[in-house]
């Protein structure tokens, strides 16, 4: 019994020092006057906060009543999961409901005190199987599926989706004169290869947001054994909230072309910054002459909002920035883009190998051909993580005796 008190009150002590801020209750949707079922309690650092606001919380932990608990509860959920999957047919009212990734981030405690991306926070919530998440999905089922991503990475280098790549990414940072113990908004950050960047080359700790799962995907992956202070989160910065002065850069690739109300946005980056800080963008722009019609259908088709140069640099200017500097950068990334397609065609015949053989996995049932997935995934290491993050939620659930969801995944993801 001394022996286990001792161990709580460290841990008690440890969580008190590095709970300050309460990140992860911060992302919970409100539960005020509500029943919370909160699940591996610990020494109830969240309980208490919890209770505060809730009607009743029911707190367990990994103790041999709670584990009889728990397993009772899985034999239900096993029986509900069973009803859901009916769900999924349209009863006489044609309703039908799914469970959504609202969203997910590492948590900041564990980055910043451990360098630990790998302690991660999932909102999933209860929606009909008629939203379709709108430009969420566009961006991770027609833009940036895996394959693509993939495929831009391979034209644009290890870490990167945009033109430039490593190259450009180290001149414009070297703009920002970045100090040890910053701290970095990076919106758009893509698979990240621009946040490990800046975290190992300048000290700095780096928030990289995203509204694609599928880049968040890949940049939590890369991050494995990197042991740098860089966090992601899968959010939408329109909607995403900040404290004032939370930080000294706001950095933005080639991004903010998605942004349909750019001043709200850069407005929002002006409150974000701390005084003094520094917003670097590039992204693409537009003459000010109107767009062709074969470009004015292109824009529409790809949901772009584009705009001059100078427009540009105006929004930020009347979002409050002092000392805009708005620069056409076109003939530098022309001759980047002609680079990278020269270094293309030179390895094409492998290009095409690679990526003509490599399937769009989330596309496919893989029970139906266990071997050939074991081939893919052997090849393709990205997707078994890609599968454990991207998924819907069904595919954790299935019995173990339905073949590779069950306990094929045992093998497959081990």
């Amino acid at each position: 019994m001394a022996a286990q008190g001792g161990e709580r009150e460290i841990q008690k002590s440890y969580w008190i020092e590095h709970s300050v801020d309460l990140t992860v209750l911060s992302l919970l949707p409100p539960f005020e006057g509500k029943s919370v079922l909160e699940l591996g309690a610990g020494i109830g650092r969240f309980t208490g906060e919890l209770a505060k606001k809730a009607d009743q919380v029911l707190a367990l932990d990994f103790i041999d009543s709670a584990i009889k608990k728990v397993e009772s509860l899985v034999e239900r959920m096993v029986k509900w999961l069973k009803v859901f999957k009916e769900c999924h047919l349209r009863d006489g009212s044609g309703n039908s409901f799914e469970l959504s990734l609202v969203g997910c981030k590492c948590i900041g405690a564990y980055v910043r005190n451990k360098k630990n991306q790998n302690q991660i926070c999932w909102i999933w919530q209860k929606v009909s199987t008629e939203d379709d998440r709108g430009f969420q999905k566009f961006l991770d089922n027609v833009q940036y599926k895996f394959n693509g991503i993939l495929r831009y990475e391979r034209v644009f280098g290890q870490g990167f989706v945009s033109t430039g790549g490593m190259e450009t990414t180290k001149e414009f940072v070297a703009k920002l004169d970045l100090k040890p113990g910053q701290k970095v908004l990076d919106v758009g950050c893509g698979i990240g290869g621009g946040d490990f960047y800046m975290a190992e080359s300048f000290d700095v700790h780096v928030v990289g947001i995203d509204l694609s799962i599928n880049m968040v995907s890949f940049a939590l992956e890369r991050a494995i054994g990197l042991n740098c202070s860089v966090e992601f989160e899968v959010a939408d910065c329109t909607k995403k909230t900040y404290p004032d002065n939370s930080f000294d850069v706001i950095y933005s690739r080639d991004t903010i072309l998605h942004i349909q109300d750019k001043p709200a946005l850069f407005k929002s980056f002006y409150k974000w910054l701390k005084p003094g800080g520094k917003v670097l963008i590039s992204d693409y722009c537009k003459s000010a002459e109107p767009p062709s019609l074969e470009f004015a259908a292109y824009i529409k088709q790809r949901g772009y909002d584009l705009h001059s140069v100078e427009a540009y640099g105006q929004m930020l200017r009347d979002a409050g920035f002092d000392e805009v500097v708005a620069k056409d950068r076109t003939d530098q990334f022309m001759k980047v883009l002609q680079m990278e397609l020269n270094a293309v065609e030179k390895d094409k015949k492998e290009f095409i190998e690679d990526f003509s053989e490599s399937p769009d996995i989330c596309s496919y049932d893989l029970t139906g051909n266990v071997q050939f997935w074991l081939k893919i995934l052997d090849k393709y290491p990205i997707y078994k993580v890609i599968l454990l993050r991207a998924c819907r939620v069904g595919i954790f659930f299935h019995p173990p005796d339905e073949g590779v969801y069950g306990a094929g995944r045992m093998a497959l993801f081990k």
